[in-house]
C-alpha cells in the first residue's frame, strides 16, 4: 500500500486482512509505503497481529517508488487522499499492477476489468482478494497488463487531447440563437 499513514487511509484494515493472509500464505510479506502520523501505532498493531513479514519502506519517490510499485504482486487502496485523484491506484496501474481498490470514490471506475473492488473496512474481503490473486500470479500478471493498459486511459496528455478534442468541436458549432 503506498499512502500517507494516517487512519482513515485503512492501514489498520489491511494489516488486519494481511494477518488472515499469512493463514494461507506464510510466505507473502506486506510492504506499506509512506509516512505519517500514524506510524507507530501500525508498527505496534503489526507486532500485535504476529505479522514479521511487513515492510515499512518510508516515503518514496521517483524511480524508488516505481521500483517499488514494480515489485509487487498485487497493490492494495483503500481509501481516497486529501487529493481525491487517486494517484496510486493509477501509479500501480501504470506498472501493470493490479490494484485491490476500496469501493468509495472513485478507484471502482479506475479499476474496473483490471483489479478487484472490495469494502474497504471488510479485512475478510480483502483477504479473500488477496488470496485469489496472490495464489493465481498468472491472473493477477494478465489482470496487471489490463491496468496498463486501462492507466493510459487516464494520462495527462490524453485528458488534454480530450479537453482540447471538446473545445474544438464547440468552436466549430454555429452560434447559438438569441
Amino acid at each position: 500500500m503506498v499512502a500517507r499513514m494516517k487512519p482513515e487511509r485503512g492501514h489498520d484494515v489491511l494489516l488486519r486482512a494481511f494477518a488472515l493472509v499469512q493463514r494461507e500464505l506464510p510466505q507473502a510479506w506486506l510492504v506499506l509505503v509512506g509516512r505519517g502520523e500514524g506510524e507507530q501505532r501500525l508498527r505496534g498493531l503489526a507486532g500485535e497481529l504476529g505479522i514479521a513479514q511487513v515492510v515499512f519502506a518510508g516515503y518514496l519517490r521517483g524511480p524508488g517508488l516505481v521500483q517499488a510499485y514494480r515489485a509487487l504482486d498485487v497493490a492494495v487502496w483503500l481509501r481516497e487522499g486529501n487529493d481525491g485523484a487517486c494517484r496510486g491506484v493509477l501509479e500501480a496501474m501504470a506498472c501493470g499492477v493490479p490494484v485491490i481498490a476500496g469501493d468509495d470514490g472513485a478507484p471502482p471506475e479506475l479499476v474496473a476489468g483490471s483489479g478487484r473492488v472490495v469494502s474497504p473496512a471488510d479485512p475478510s474481503a480483502i483477504a479473500a482478494a488477496l488470496l485469489e490473486l496472490l495464489g493465481d500470479i498468472g491472473r493477477a500478471r494478465c489482470l496487471g497488463r489490463a491496468a496498463r493498459e486501462r492507466a493510459l486511459e487516464f494520462t495527462p496528455r490524453r485528458a488534454a487531447d480530450e479537453t482540447l478534442a471538446f473545445w474544438r468541436r464547440l468552436r466549430d458549432l454555429p452560434p447559438a440563437g438569441l
